[in-house]
């Protein structure tokens, strides 16, 4: 069962108990206000609608071809049983394993169709998300949740992250909404530096005079 209600309660220690961590050049968020405001523009998969925009049912199985590429995020499993859980009352979720107790582990694998800057996900329980460059390089895995929903993030200064791994070590996993900032275009980060500049010389009197 999904739901919309996200718990920020520590439970789990994420890099020395810390809401906000660093490692290296990766900056971890289990807050999801404090996340927002280190990514920038950050885009959301809620699972509340299927592939194709319609409304999202119980069961409803994705697919390499019924996908959220033209959102942004192919989300695969190394089984294949990915499916949308949850209802209407309670929200949507993406899982990926079977419905019983038994069988063996499953992960959910998020590939960015352009390379992020910051990947987030709320969840239920406790899981673990690893980053991996566009190159499928290894960048780190933080570990977060307990009883009720959470939200772990990463931003990535200067690795542009290409995809993730959410692997809790159960037969299941399920992701009630994914979170993601894609690395501005190279014309976006001049035009930004530009702004940046041109305010910082009206701030100091440096701009032209009326």
């Amino acid at each position: 069962m999904c739901s919309r209600q996200v718990t920020y309660a520590v439970v789990f220690t994420l890099l020395a108990g810390s809401a906000t961590a660093w490692a290296g050049p990766i900056q971890t968020f289990t807050d999801f206000d404090q996340f927002l405001a280190a990514a920038g523009d950050v885009h959301e998969i809620d699972f509340e609608t299927l592939p194709d925009g319609n409304p999202s049912y119980y069961l409803a199985e994705i697919t390499p071809e019924f996908n959220y590429a033209a959102q942004g995020v192919e989300f695969f499993s190394h089984a294949p049983d990915l499916r949308i859980c949850g209802n209407d009352t309670f929200g949507f979720c993406l899982r990926a394993g079977p419905q019983g107790s038994e069988g063996p582990p499953n992960w959910i694998i998020a590939e960015l169709v352009h390379p992020a800057r910051a990947v987030g996900i709320v969840f239920p329980g406790h899981t673990s998300l690893s980053l991996y460059t566009t190159g499928n390089d290894f960048l780190g895995t933080w570990h977060w949740g307990g009883g009720g929903y959470f939200f772990l993030g990463a931003v990535s200064e200067q690795y542009p992250i290409g995809s993730v791994v959410v692997n809790r070590g159960y037969n299941f996993e399920a992701i009630e909404s994914f979170h993601f900032a894609p690395v501005p275009e190279p014309g976006s980060v001049i035009l930004l530096s530009v702004v940046g500049v041109v305010v910082a010389a009206r701030r100091h009197g440096l701009g032209p005079r009326q």
